[in-house]
């Protein structure tokens, strides 16, 4: 890779993608260790050669697991510990704190407590921390698994806009076709070894090879794909183009979609709980982090037997604090959580985190 260079390395679960930034970082093999063979080399630099602080000026990684890398008690905080370490004066280490809050959305936030923060803006403070070092190589995995489609779009438009001024080359790894936009490159891994490897014009276009990792193809090509054509469109111009010579340039209103007959259905079966008992409501209920604005304010909310409910919403947008006051994890500064409880005993309710870690502990 080349200064300016953009590389989206996709691949299924176990592919390699997660160990490969952990070799450019150095971390394999110093810290974690296995056997190894082969030279790496960054920014002219020998990564078996150096320990990974060595490489913090020229390597950054966003992790996987995010919230490894996030220990500090303040958002500024966080971004200034990586300047610091690399003795720099106090003007520059403020300009590049506001510089990489700004750049990743979470400017206004700087005395907030990190723990305090939604699961995808602890994913953008840690992507901060690392734009702070000012790497010559910057690698992030997995870095949309957390955030909501507005935040996605942001952060690649935001990517977009830094790699070229920057002079760094950046690296992309995860499952998400969203990574490849704008860059360059793309490889495609399966368990360590490279199975595609060109611009995205050409490694887009391999429907059956994206099938057979897991991964779901861009839509039009395999749209085009499965109706047996040779030539497939990456672009509604191109497909426009092309559906038009295999109608003889007319067009036929499509039949309805499986999500049109599915909306259809969800709404019969709504009518139907309709009238089913509560078994789970907020009344009433305000909320506010320490120090911080209110998150709710008189909200209300009820849950009936039988619903299957979708909370939607942007990051910061009170989605994981709304389940923590339903499981009992909060306690509300006003109103009420009600559980109902059938034969005298509360209803139990479980929940899964957002970062499941923390419930593995066996």
């Amino acid at each position: 890779m080349g200064p300016g260079e953009r590389l989206a390395v996709l691949g299924p679960s176990e592919a390699g993608k997660s160990t490969l930034a952990l070799v450019l970082q150095g971390l394999i093999p110093r810290m974690i260790k296995g056997e190894m063979r082969g030279r790496v080399e960054v920014d002219g630099v020998l990564i078996h050669e150096c320990r990974p602080r060595q490489l913090a000026g020229r390597v950054g990684s966003l992790f996987q697991d995010f919230e490894a890398q996030l220990f500090c008690t303040r958002v500024d905080q966080e971004v200034a510990f990586g300047p610091e370490n690399l003795e720099l004066e106090r003007p520059e280490i403020l300009r590049r704190i506001k510089e990489a809050l700004l750049l990743v959305g979470l400017e206004g936030l700087e005395g907030r407590d990190p723990a305090t923060l939604s699961g995808g803006q602890k994913q953008l403070l840690a992507l901060a921390a690392v734009l702070a070092l000012k790497p010559r190589l910057l690698v992030l995995d997995e870095p949309t698994s957390d955030l909501d489609p507005l935040r996605v779009e942001e952060l690649l438009t935001a990517l977009e806009r830094l790699t070229p001024s920057q002079d760094f080359a950046l690296m992309l790894l995860g499952e998400d076709l969203r990574l490849a936009r704008h860059c360059c490159r793309i490889v495609l891994l399966e368990r360590g070894q490279v199975v595609a490897d060109g611009p995205p014009a050409q490694v887009l276009r391999q429907v059956e090879t994206f099938r057979r990792l897991g991964l779901h193809p861009p839509q039009l090509p395999a749209l085009f794909h499965d109706l047996g054509q040779t030539v497939l469109p990456l672009t509604l111009e191109e497909a426009q183009t092309q559906a038009l010579a295999l109608s003889g340039g007319t067009a036929r209103r499509p039949p309805k979609s499986p999500g049109e007959a599915g909306m259809e259905t969800s709404a019969a079966e709504s009518a139907l709980t309709a009238a089913a008992p509560e078994v789970l409501a907020l009344r009433g209920v305000t909320f506010a982090y320490a120090g911080g604005p209110p998150i709710f304010q008189d909200f209300s909310l009820s849950f009936r037997q039988g619903e299957i409910t979708a909370i939607l919403g942007p990051n910061g947008g009170g989605k994981t604090t709304l389940l923590k006051l339903l499981r009992g994890l909060l306690t509300p500064q006003g109103g009420e959580v009600w559980v109902a409880a059938p034969h005298g005993q509360p209803l139990r309710v479980g929940f899964v985190f957002q970062n499941p870690d923390y419930q593995l502990f066996a």
